[in-house]
């Protein structure tokens, strides 16, 4: 691609302002703080390194010298060189450790995007950098090449779901002796539904708490839970329903709500009470960003099945009417899987359910008075698999492990194979039910042996977000 520069430099009143396009900023024209309008680059699109946001030391940029080393471009301390790389142009160089870069970025269409960097090194040893998208890093680039400073290439960089509006971009050096010459965001593939993280191939991570609210887990975790998951009864104002979706949004987890239904099933299939369902679509259609609902999870035992799928089928065309945010969730009784060689026997009807995500709740069931074999985390996760071969995405709304005194470590090693597991056969969310409700056999609520795995779990790169 041939790169242009297309800009002009006013002078005059104290004030230097280079115009690329767009909307300008200006600032006072000393030495430190040049002036140097930069648009705010278009996404999908490349952002060419040099066009770092204005504003100086500590807003669009920091940089270890005192001056510009390269010498090109611009006035300020970034150390900038003409390139020799294909499209010509500039490249940021003499990159130390701790340096950062920042962008803005107008993204015109939401979707995932995936995300590369064009770098080069002739420096031995592994190079590090990461990318931070309004405030949230994105996992960190390396590579070992070392064949010139002018050798660049193509690096992925990890991708990230956005919005549709205003963004912005940081690039931090992990490591020093790199050159860096552009940053490019493309669409990865089209999200099937709002929220949805696979095209990123990571997953949501979080818990459902007995109480309800998050606030005490997330003290001891230390960071926030990826997703929340809440349960609510037929009736609960729809009000609660919103400020609860809303609560998660605004902390970064992402809703997970799960409800009763005021009558039986086949009354909301056949329209009894669109009412109450309409109600409180809209109060969920009000907030801003993904909200995944589920009407009455665990059904076996409750109901007719068929009166379960038609339901679903009736509320995915309310859902789907009246707004854009929510993603209806089936959510069915795992243990009900091992059943007639692992055909859950209620259900019969796998295709045609009508929800966007059909999901499973599943425990390993050993306690250290139950005398119940202990599950291992492949056995008890596989309606996962089930559920992948009738062509749905899933997720896992609830599970739990509890600790083996007489082997330390034990519960630890499954909360880590659970975790892989999901990631492996690309669960879209996983929730662990961290509470004692309704368990008889001793309650699933987390010690320091499986919170220490959880909170690394959650951590991991293949963790999701809300953007």
């Amino acid at each position: 691609m041939i790169r242009e520069h297309v800009c002009s430099l006013v002078l005059g009143l104290g004030l230097i302002v280079q115009a690329c396009g767009g909307e300008l900023e200006e600032y006072p024209g000393d030495a430190e703080r040049e002036s140097f309008a930069v648009a705010a680059f278009t996404v999908p699109g490349r952002v060419q390194a040099e066009d770092y946001r204005a504003g100086g030391e500590g807003i669009g940029y920091h940089d270890t010298t005192v001056a510009n080393i390269g010498g090109a471009y611009r006035a300020q301390r970034v150390d900038i060189q003409a390139t020799t790389d294909a499209g010509g142009g500039y490249n940021v160089g003499w990159i130390e450790k701790g340096e950062w870069l920042a962008y803005s970025l107008t993204v015109s269409t939401a979707g995932i995007y995936a995300i590369k960097v064009r770098v080069a090194s002739a420096a031995a040893g592994t190079k590090s950098l990461h990318l931070e998208i309004d405030g949230t890093p994105l996992p960190a680039a390396t590579f070992d090449s070392a064949v010139g400073w002018q050798s660049f290439f193509d690096l992925p960089a990890g991708a990230r779901a956005l919005e549709a509006g205003p963004h912005t971009l940081k690039v931090h050096a992990d490591t020093g002796k790199l050159n860096l010459n552009w940053i490019e965001l493309q669409p990865s593939c089209a999200p099937r539904f709002a929220g949805d993280p696979s095209c990123a191939g990571q997953m949501y991570y979080g818990a459902s708490v007995e109480g309800g609210a998050p606030a005490t887990m997330e003290a001891q975790l230390g960071r926030g839970l990826s997703l929340f998951r809440s349960y609510m009864r037929a009736d609960t104002p729809a009000s609660k329903f919103s400020s609860r979706a809303a609560d998660d949004i605004a902390h970064g987890r992402l809703p997970l709500i799960s409800t009763k239904v005021p009558g039986s099933w086949a009354q909301v299939a056949a329209g009894a009470h669109d009412a109450w369902l309409l109600e409180r679509i809209a109060a969920l259609a009000a907030v801003t960003g993904p909200v995944w609902l589920t009407l009455h999870h665990e059904p076996t035992g409750d109901g007719e099945p068929a009166d379960w799928v038609r339901m679903q089928q009736h509320a995915r065309k309310l859902i789907d009417g009246h707004s854009k945010n929510i993603v209806l969730v089936g959510i069915l009784n795992g243990w009900d899987f091992k059943k007639k060689n692992g055909e859950p026997a209620v259900w019969n009807h796998p295709v045609g359910t009508g929800v966007h995500v059909m999901g499973f709740d599943s425990y390993n069931p050993w306690s250290p008075t139950n005398g119940k074999e202990w599950s291992a985390a492949a056995d008890v996760l596989s309606p996962g698999v089930t559920i992948a071969s009738w062509g749905y995405s899933t997720l896992v709304g609830e599970h739990g492990c509890r600790t083996d005194p007489q082997s330390p470590g034990r519960a630890a090693q499954w909360m880590r194979d659970a975790y892989a597991f999901g990631v492996a056969h690309k669960f879209l969310a996983m929730s662990y039910f961290n509470s004692g409700e309704n368990s008889p056999d001793g309650t699933w609520v987390m010690d320091h042996e499986r919170l220490t795995v959880f909170n690394s779990s959650l951590a991991r790169p293949e963790t999701a977000w809300l953007p």
